[in-house]
């Protein structure tokens, strides 16, 4: 499964949205027969141009994309990494009340609230976010897991899975 996606803001700004499946080669021998029919998505958002804060309007178009890819696949669970690679609009400045965070942290939070709001307008209580952490020496990493309840056991062995290879 393949979907790409261009979404242009107000002020010109324009995202890219790839949602892809997973190679399941990417993780250890042992787990792929545990993952059953699951579809793990990689989900990638990217700003092609632009260097003004991202609207509310976008951000709103932006979950509707994620979600029909989400609710129109029954087996799949969405895997979202937060880049710390490209810097964030107007993030850093004094006046910024999240100047002392990272940009990753920062997109992890969104896509909390950009989730927790979606899934509260659509009134979805089946779905769940579970946010995945690592603690390294120079960073942390942020990774979002999107799935349905059936699929907690996947999710949580995806989970497990990810902080053991963190550790190695």
């Amino acid at each position: 499964m393949k979907v790409s996606i261009s979404l242009r803001g107000d002020n010109s700004d324009e995202y890219h949205i790839r949602l892809e499946s997973w190679d399941r080669g990417n993780l250890p021998n042992e787990i792929i027969p545990l993952l059953e029919d699951a579809d793990i998505i990689d989900v990638v958002l990217e700003r092609v141009s632009g260097l003004e804060r991202t609207s509310m309007h976008v951000l709103s178009g932006i979950s509707e994309v994620i979600a029909k890819v989400f609710i129109d696949n029954s087996n799949a669970i969405l895997y979202f990494y937060c880049d710390d690679m490209n810097p964030i609009p107007n993030m850093g400045k004094n006046n910024s009340k999240n100047k002392n965070i990272s940009s990753q942290q920062y997109r992890s939070i969104l896509f909390s609230r950009m989730f927790d709001r979606y899934c509260l307008k659509k009134g979805y209580i089946d779905i769940y976010n579970i946010p995945v952490k690592i603690h390294l020496e120079d960073r942390d990493i942020y990774i979002h897991l999107i799935a349905r309840e059936k699929h907690s056991r996947i999710v949580n062995l995806i989970k497990e899975t990810i902080l053991g290879m963190a550790e190695k």
